[in-house]
């Protein structure tokens, strides 16, 4: 099971977007601390917050809630024009 199997599409987007801003953030973090004692830490959590995201990036893909190749960002902003034309449809 995946963690985004039980959310709406809107509240898997925006996971999927703090997963990859958070990986990318903590590759950063990782490059900066160079031959620093933090830096196989900084190091772990980026790959371990990188295969989450690319987990549930195929997760929401394999639902047929997000298209392929689309980026977290626009599917999140797809996801939330959707919510939207839904409830001026209902």
């Amino acid at each position: 099971m995946n963690i985004t199997d039980q959310l709406e599409p809107q509240e898997a987007a925006e996971l999927l977007t703090v997963l990859e801003r958070g990986y990318q953030r903590s590759y950063e973090a990782a490059r900066r601390a160079w031959r620093t004692p933090e830096h196989d830490s900084w190091l772990q959590l980026a790959r371990e917050l990188n295969e989450l995201s690319l987990d549930e990036h195929w997760a929401t893909f394999e639902r047929g809630v997000r298209q392929p190749g689309e980026p977290a960002g626009q599917f999140c902003a797809r996801a939330y024009r959707e919510l939207d034309q839904e409830a001026e449809a209902g």
